[in-house]
């Protein structure tokens, strides 16, 4: 089969959908696909070129004063790259431009799939005016995926019938991110060797929750003193001041280490140093930090909102909370951390992680629908093509 994949998210760009794109993209090649990937970045930065796998610039418009103008020129360069490629599969991860640009291709004999990952799409369609432009976006594909359940169900305000719909997790490399000496991680990254570490690998964006941990903090301590909780995460703003506010107010800094932004290839040392992972999101879909921390075999504490729920079994794999809620997130750090065979979370988040959700299981589904939708026809649309 023959795949291209659209994205603006892409190495050297560090980030989930970057990583996925590249993790989908090299295991669809180990499957015996041909793929390219096409693509450009917002800061106008060349992609990476990972080891085997092709990858061509889009190039930026130069004169795009909106998102119609820069999806017009980006679909007279995606033509020239079908007569030259000749896909099968158009996968685009990335809404407007691309996903706009898909209104001017004609239905031909490949498919275009759409994956809906983002939470700022559930953002955007909270109002009439952007459902209206969700659909405009977003409406011009013959195919959608989409990483959590409640952003598949929440797609069905776009013009693709709900049987050219399905759920497909996210994934990770278990090889990568697999279980590892704590001790040395410790070392290695100069943190205590007698604390229990809490592990944020969370960027400062309100819709990551990362406040909520920070107020959840003083309850914490006050039950094990002995904490210390490890952000990762960059984007300095408005919302890492706030959780820098919270800090400084509670009298927490020896509680804290802010690391910064902290490349993705170092995050499994941080996962292995770490007691527990906490992921306290207002929205998300398949969160990927989670599947990384359940991979490397450690205890989760999440909010029940999008994909969390669908990757802690509660009980299991770690415990669930109501997104927003500082208090009962702490009574469930505080509960987990105190169960004297709390570790046999990480184990079975390991196992769960082997069974359901490495790259080879989540690539076949990927593969498996996209046969299905070449079995299908194209959805003709009136202005296709115009």
């Amino acid at each position: 089969m023959r795949i291209a994949i659209l994205t603006n998210d892409f190495p050297p760009n560090i980030g989930g959908l970057a990583s996925h794109v590249v993790e989908l993209a090299q295991e669809l090649r180990r499957q015996d696909h041909n793929v390219q990937v096409w693509g450009y970045l917002q800061s106008g930065e060349p992609l990476s070129e990972p080891p085997g796998l092709p990858v061509c610039e889009l190039g930026r418009p130069e004169r795009a004063g909106n998102a119609w103008s820069a999806a017009r020129h980006y679909a007279r360069v995606i033509r020239e790259r079908i007569d030259a490629f000749s896909p099968d599969i158009i996968h685009c991860h990335t809404m407007a431009p691309l996903s706009l640009a898909m209104r001017w291709l004609p239905s031909q004999n490949y498919r275009r799939i759409f994956t809906n990952h983002t939470s700022g799409y559930l953002k955007l369609i909270q109002t009439w005016r952007g459902r209206w432009k969700a659909k405009i976006f977003c409406s011009w594909f013959d195919g959608l995926l989409a990483p959590s359940v409640e952003l598949r169900e929440k797609s069905s305000l776009l013009w693709i019938p709900r049987d050219r719909q399905r759920y497909i997790s996210n994934a990770v490399d278990a090889e990568v991110f697999r279980p590892g000496d704590q001790a040395a991680a410790r070392t290695r990254l100069k943190l205590p060797l007698d604390r229990r570490i809490l592990l944020s690998t969370r960027r400062f964006v309100p819709k990551n929750g990362v406040r909520y941990l920070a107020e959840a903090l003083p309850q914490v301590v006050k039950t094990a003193p002995d904490v210390l909780c490890v952000f990762c995460g960059n984007d300095v703003g408005p919302e890492e001041q706030a959780v820098r506010e919270i800090i400084d107010t509670k009298g927490l800094a020896n509680h804290v280490r802010f690391e910064g932004s902290v490349p993705n290839s170092e995050i499994p040392t941080y996962l292995h140093a770490s007691d527990l992972v906490v992921l306290p999101s207002l929205m998300e879909a398949t969160s990927i930090s989670g599947l990384e921390a359940m991979s490397c075999g450690k205890p989760l504490v999440g909010t029940r909102v999008g994909g969390i729920p669908y990757i802690i079994e509660e009980g299991v794999t770690g415990r669930l909370v109501e997104p927003g809620d500082a208090g009962s997130l702490a009574a469930a750090v505080v509960d987990v951390l105190g169960d004297p065979s709390f570790e046999r979370f990480g184990v079975s988040a390991r196992e769960r992680i082997e069974r359901e959700f490495t790259w080879p299981v989540i690539t076949e589904k990927t593969v498996g629908f996209y046969r299905s939708m070449l079995e299908k026809p194209p959805i003709r649309r009136l202005f296709d093509g115009r």
